[in-house]
């Protein structure tokens, strides 16, 4: 059996939800700047939820078993400069599980956004803003400590492994046997944006907003494996269960995504409309296009590149007085999280891109 070492990627492609809690809030809350605004959503994904048959379409040896995301969101107004200040804390965790090694796995992603916006222009009823901000996503350090390639478990200290590294300095200068692990793995990526926002009402009466993004990310992957250094002849052409540990090891560096940091840059047209239900109730449906090039990056001749996604954002608020509201979202995007999340896409990720993706989340917001 042929697996292709793309565990870490799946990790961090499941950790992100479809689009931010605080572009939301921004976009149909802009009106409202003089009121410090905290929201709260909570986002969660499993197999049971799994609407669009995303895990079966990934083909991957390693099935996802849950995902889930919790976001606070706060819009500031400094009234004495004209801004709003927005900031966002998005901490994301995910598992899959897996039929060889490693049979388990977990991740971490913590996410930060900081946006200024400031509105420039009134005009006929219309309001122009102009945006900007940047954005950290990390993922902690995952440790892969066997992993089954082809018909070898390296490892590491799980019981399979047919070949393992025990780390020399613990065993010489304490008489401990530590196994190393496989390979460790994280990934950070930085972007900057900015951004104008046009909002009016349609026909008088229904709220209306335009909003177009330029972004620039930053994407950076990082492994640290000293299995993957070892240089001695005689280990690599030692043959184990009928292959070498030369040809697994080249596998396996094959099926790594790039290390050399890539630039991922986007562009985001959205379109969105609000409409009043009820004196409790209110819908907003919100339509995204977003544009991507990548520079440094080297393509991925067999599966291609994805550069286009729509995403589409149904949203049903509910507004007992005039301080709470509480909201369900749904999300589709036609190719994954493309665009929205750039940590998640990389050569060995991109087949994942091919289909669509969808999810649920509710939330709560309260004006201060």
């Amino acid at each position: 059996m042929h697996t292709k070492f793309t565990i870490a990627a799946i990790m961090t492609l499941l950790t992100n939800p479809v689009i931010a809690d605080l572009d939301l809030i921004s976009n149909n809350l802009s009106n409202e700047n003089t009121t410090a605004i905290i929201g709260i959503e909570y986002s969660y994904f499993s197999p049971s939820l799994d609407v669009f048959d995303f895990a079966e379409k990934i083909q991957s040896s390693a099935t996802p078993e849950k995902s889930e995301s919790m976001q606070v969101d706060l819009l500031l107004p400094i009234e004495s400069l004209g801004l709003t200040l927005g900031y966002e804390y998005k901490p994301s965790s995910a598992s899959v599980t897996r039929e060889v090694q490693p049979l388990n796995l977990e991740t971490q992603i913590n996410a930060h956004t900081l946006e200024i916006t400031r509105k420039v222009k009134e005009f006929r009823g219309m309001e122009l803003s102009l945006m900007a901000g940047t954005s950290y996503a990390k993922q902690d350090p995952l440790e892969i400590d066997c992993y089954a390639q082809g018909s070898l478990v390296l490892g590491g200290s799980c019981a399979e492994a047919d070949f393992r590294l025990v780390d020399g300095q613990a065993l010489i200068n304490e008489g401990i046997t530590n196994y190393k692990p496989v390979i460790t793995t994280n990934a950070d990526s930085l972007s900057y944006h900015i951004g104008v926002r046009v909002t009016a009402k349609l026909l008088k009466t229904m709220p209306f907003y335009g909003v177009i993004k330029f972004q620039q990310a930053r994407i950076k992957n990082r492994y640290q494996s000293d299995l993957l250094e070892i240089s001695n002849d005689g280990l690599l052409d030692a043959q184990f269960r009928g292959v070498t540990l030369r040809s697994t090891l080249d596998q396996i560096t094959e099926n790594l995504p790039q290390s050399i940091p890539w630039r991922e840059n986007s562009a985001t047209f959205t379109f969105g409309a609000s409409r009043k239900l009820s004196p409790s109730f209110s819908a907003t449906l919100e339509i995204s296009q977003i544009i991507l090039r990548r520079s440094d990056y080297k393509a991925n001749i067999e599966e291609g590149d994805y550069n286009q996604n729509t995403v589409l954002n149904a949203v049903l608020w509910y507004q007992p007085n005039e301080t709470i509201a509480v909201y369900l979202r749904g999300e589709a995007s036609s190719h994954n999280v493309l665009g929205l999340d750039p940590l998640a896409y990389n050569q060995k990720t991109s087949k994942f891109f091919k289909h669509p993706f969808g999810q649920a989340s509710v939330g709560i917001i309260t004006k201060l």
